[in-house]
């Protein structure tokens, strides 16, 4: 490469001798050792972007919903709020329910859930027991009692399962 041109910009005051206007060999050789640094820079940084997103959280799912094991590199974690306005009344004395559909987490399996209920509980309300129902690779259910006290509230769920076999 010949790097002439930045001789005349400017450029041999900031990097010093680096293009010092010595024969024409000698800076041949500068280039040279210029464009060797370039490279070694180029790669640390390619390295540096490939090998960060790579480190992994260590994952272990000791035991799962459906008794089924799947390789560490398949383990995910989904989750996500329901809008609170999606709670239907069960027949049972004063309980409701709600399906979650998680098809967007792309488990292959049954996933381990865990869910609660977003906000004020009051002294005089008692936080209800949540249930989570019917858990499939691709939705779940969760009921709580107390329709008329909670039937706006939104829901705040995990899923932790396999997205692979």
């Amino acid at each position: 490469m010949n790097f002439s041109f930045l001789l005349s910009s400017g450029i041999n005051a900031e990097y010093g001798d680096l293009f010092n206007s010595s024969p024409s060999s000698s800076l041949e050789v500068k280039e040279k050792t210029f464009c060797s640094l370039l490279l070694t820079m180029l790669l640390v940084i390619i390295l540096l972007l490939v090998a960060v997103p790579t480190v992994a959280v260590d994952f272990k799912a000791l035991s799962t919903f459906d008794g089924t094991t799947h390789p560490a590199p398949c383990a995910a974690v989904c989750t996500g709020v329901t809008s609170g306005n999606d709670w239907k009344k069960w027949d049972a004395a004063d309980y409701m329910y709600t399906y979650v559909y998680i098809t967007g987490c792309n488990f292959v399996a049954p996933p381990t859930v865990t869910a609660t209920l977003y906000g004020n509980i009051y002294p005089s309300t008692p936080p209800p027991a949540i249930i989570t129902g019917d858990i499939r690779a691709n939705y779940f259910s969760v009921y709580i009692k107390g329709h008329d006290t909670y039937r706006y509230r939104r829901l705040m769920w995990t899923a932790t399962g396999f997205n692979c076999n």
